[in-house]
């Protein structure tokens, strides 16, 4: 039971994120509030950096997150274009989304180095520290090659017994 309870207060944090940028990302214009020019690109990135911090607490594989948020931030801005919500739909606001996706990423792996925030699961991607980590590579097998001769049978093994 706690297991389960420890599963949930991780994954909490991402869905209330998850809710909430869909939340915001699909307001309809008239509900947005307006900003300097190109102040929204902040809030993007920030949303997005808080998607893939929340995303890496709940231990979901650092690669599949970052290529299921580049991806959903790809879709909502297609949406946004779509339909009939006023919200028009900007590359560079997918952009700003990846640049938040990349940071948060980043931010996760460091905080996990340090100790700072639950370590991946075992699928995950394994993070390496240096070249060390890496396990010594083990010498090929090689077969014996014909020019070698078998070895010498023992005079005892070639009599026959009576």
């Amino acid at each position: 039971m706690d297991r389960h309870l420890a599963a949930a207060r991780r994954w909490l944090p991402f869905c209330a994120a998850v809710v909430v940028s869909t939340l915001l990302i699909y307001a309809p214009g008239s509900h947005v509030p307006s900003s300097p020019h190109n102040a929204d690109k902040l809030v993007h990135a920030a949303m997005f950096l808080v998607l893939a911090l929340t995303g890496a607490w709940a231990r979901i594989p650092r690669r599949w997150l970052g290529i299921g948020l580049v991806c959903y931030a790809a879709i909502s801005e297609v949406l946004q274009a779509m339909l009939p919500i006023h919200r028009d739909g900007d590359w560079h606001d997918w952009l700003a989304d990846s640049i938040g996706v990349v940071i948060g990423l980043l931010l996760a792996a460091w905080l996990i180095r340090r100790g700072a925030a639950p370590q991946p699961a075992a699928s995950a991607t394994p993070i390496r520290t240096s070249r060390s980590s890496r396990p010594p590579a083990s010498k090929p097998r090689t077969a014996p090659s014909a020019a070698q001769p078998a070895p010498a049978k023992n005079a005892s093994d070639t009599r026959s017994r009576s």
